[in-house]
């Protein structure tokens, strides 16, 4: 696993685990994590990232792509 792949995996780790923490807070039970909860987290970071300029999002034939931006705009 290189080190791009680690630091994914920990961040994974570690919104699940804030997820747990957040229904655990609100007396929300059972507590885990369910996958759609993930994904809207992960969803909600790609519009930030949308929103800040960051990244690009398109359509595909079948489903959308994303790509970084550069300081200049130009990938």
């Amino acid at each position: 696993m290189n080190e791009a792949d680690k630091m994914l995996s920990e961040a994974i780790f570690r919104t699940i685990a804030a997820i747990e923490r957040e229904k655990e807070t609100a007396g929300k039970m059972p507590a885990h994590a369910m996958y759609e909860d993930l994904i809207s987290k992960m969803r909600d970071a790609l519009n930030s990232l949308y929103s800040q300029g960051r990244i690009r999002v398109g359509n595909t034939i079948n489903s959308k792509y994303i790509t970084t931006k550069t300081a200049n705009g130009n990938k």
